[in-house]
């Protein structure tokens, strides 16, 4: 079996049907697609059963009532019953192009287990779709940090579905942290990424990320979920030094920003709340003084103006 495709499942019946078919669609054709149900209480299950009735390479479980609830858990038993040398994480309403398997494959299998494929990418949204063309991060990239350096000069990272990863690459970074809840998937792909030695990237594959309102790092959070994802950009930037020997300030100072605005936006009555997290890692991982300074002002700024 060379691919293994993993999907969390939780109340997308208007959707699950055409993820499902866009996996059918593959010209690409070992694979097999395990479906991990986290407890749906639409009509997501009984569509999947009519979808997948007679179709072998579908296997569809429930999440055992005894693990954590959650996609990360979910996505922890698909990698625990695997059988493939290549992994595609996809969720339940999300798309890949009919060549991203066979592409993708063709690009690592002649590699090492220590090589990663990226692919183009866009988002589904209100029936609209925008595909991102010549972005920075559409690269060959034997240094991390640079491919790093690259995708914080576009969008800030590639869904997770544009990647295919061995499994042996997994198996040495480790399964998904069932406890962040948000941001597990920027978590996961810290550690994966701590063990790359390359990114190929596929410009014939393409994967489709659907956007629904609300569907951004925050919104709908509480503090504890909040005060979790800020957590894991810790991990991030712990796991990110020990790997490649120094800390990625661009990189995690980038993103923590970018939080900060989605939180202000938000859960601007959070604010207060999360300080010291923001000021703790925003600010004394800068590596000059005047950056200090100027985003420990920006910092008093956003919040004083939010309260």
């Amino acid at each position: 079996m060379d691919v293994s495709i993993i999907i969390p499942l939780f109340n997308k019946e208007d959707f699950v049907v055409e993820t499902l078919k866009s996996i059918e669609d593959q010209t690409f054709m070992d694979w097999e697609c395990i479906i991990v149900d986290d407890g749906s209480t639409d009509n997501s299950l009984g569509k999947v059963k009519d979808y997948i009735q007679d179709k072998e390479r579908f296997r569809l479980y429930n999440r055992p009532h005894i693990r954590m609830k959650g996609a990360s858990t979910c996505r922890n038993v698909g990698l625990e019953m695997a059988k493939g040398k290549y992994i595609q994480f996809l969720d339940a309403d999300d798309l890949i192009s009919s060549e991203k398997l066979k592409r993708q494959v063709d690009l690592l299998n002649y590699k090492d287990g220590f090589t990663i494929s990226t692919c183009r990418w866009g988002r589904l949204s209100s029936g609209e779709t925008i595909i991102y063309e010549n972005l920075s991060s559409y690269i060959n990239c034997n240094s991390v940090p640079d491919f790093l350096s690259s995708l914080i000069k576009d969008h800030g990272y590639f869904p997770l579905h544009a990647y295919l990863i061995p499994k042996i690459l997994i198996d040495r970074a480790g399964q998904w942290n069932e406890h962040l809840g948000l941001n597990d998937d920027g978590e996961f792909m810290a550690r994966v990424l701590c063990y790359t030695q390359r990114i190929i990237f596929s410009s014939h594959s393409l994967a489709l990320y659907r956007t629904h309102s609300g569907n951004n790092l925050s919104s709908s959070s509480d503090l504890n979920s909040l005060k979790k994802a800020m957590y894991s950009w810790q991990l991030i930037d712990n796991q990110l030094a020990i790997a490649f020997g120094q800390r990625q300030h661009f990189y995690i100072e980038w993103n923590l920003k970018s939080f900060y605005r989605e939180v202000k936006q938000n859960n601007p009555e959070y604010l207060k709340d999360l300080e010291p997290f923001f000021e703790n890692v925003i600010v004394k991982s800068s590596k000059f003084s005047t950056v200090k300074r100027r985003l420990r002002k920006r910092l008093k700024s956003f919040l004083s103006f939010a309260r």
